[in-house]
């Protein structure tokens, strides 16, 4: 069960009020994205200027292929690496790149998107045998995971950030400052791996996935440190 104590119980109550309020004041209009195939799709991310990007496939998620939708051009499939037959998009920054995995003949793979370049391969790091990418910052840093650790890909060049002393870790946001916030962990460039979901301890899966959602939703919104100690499982 999550319990969100103190400080954050009470910021929370706040953020909470603040969008309620927000959302009474305002009308949306759903609109169909359509889908590849016959089959469905799902939305994983946008941007600020109203793309967005997921994967789509049969029911069942056979054929699931990423795709990157705008208003003007409608759904496009961004296909897979070579030798692959799989792919999803998992986000996009506000100059249109994408980030998501897609398989190869032999494993996966996280890669880029842009327009112009179409599907990169990110690489791994070395020993490995697989890599994802789950987000993008505007500075086009990507946080995700390659092997069984975190990783931070820069200019492509890719970065191991560690755990705090456990096996495995993943990096799931990145604000644009470079702050990753992975599950149940705050990294930094000049501090590194900071607990912030237990108070001792290796890096340990969370009680629910709400705690790594809402991680992942507040450090995009604070500059630069987020305070230990969210949540207790």
């Amino acid at each position: 069960m999550l319990r969100i104590t103190g400080i954050w119980s009470s910021a929370l109550a706040a953020a909470l009020s603040f969008f309620a309020l927000s959302a009474r004041a305002q009308t949306y209009t759903a609109i169909d994205l359509g889908t590849l195939r016959a089959g469905s799709a799902r939305v994983h991310g946008v941007n600020e200027l109203g793309q967005a990007v997921g994967g789509s496939g049969h029911p069942h998620g056979a054929e699931t292929h990423a795709f990157f939708w705008d208003k003007k051009g409608g759904m496009r499939d961004l296909g897979t690496l070579p030798g692959g037959d799989y792919s999803a998009a998992f986000d996009i920054n506000n100059s249109g790149v994408v980030v998501g995995v897609s398989n190869t003949a032999t494993n996966l793979r996280a890669f880029s998107w842009n327009m112009t370049q179409g599907l990169h391969d990110l690489g791994m790091l070395p020993g490995s045998d697989s890599s994802s990418a789950f987000s993008i910052n505007n500075q086009g840093q990507i946080a995700g995971m390659s092997g069984s650790h975190a990783v931070l890909w820069t200019s492509g060049a890719i970065q191991d950030l560690g755990t705090l002393g456990g096996a495995t870790s993943e990096a799931h946001a990145v604000n644009n400052l470079g702050a990753g916030m992975t599950q149940g962990w705050l990294w930094e460039r000049q501090r590194g791996a900071a607990e912030s979901g237990h108070s001792s301890g290796p890096v340990q899966p969370a009680c629910s996935r709400w705690p790594m959602v809402l991680a992942a939703f507040i450090v995009r919104l604070l500059p630069s440190t987020i305070l230990a100690r969210w949540w207790e499982c």
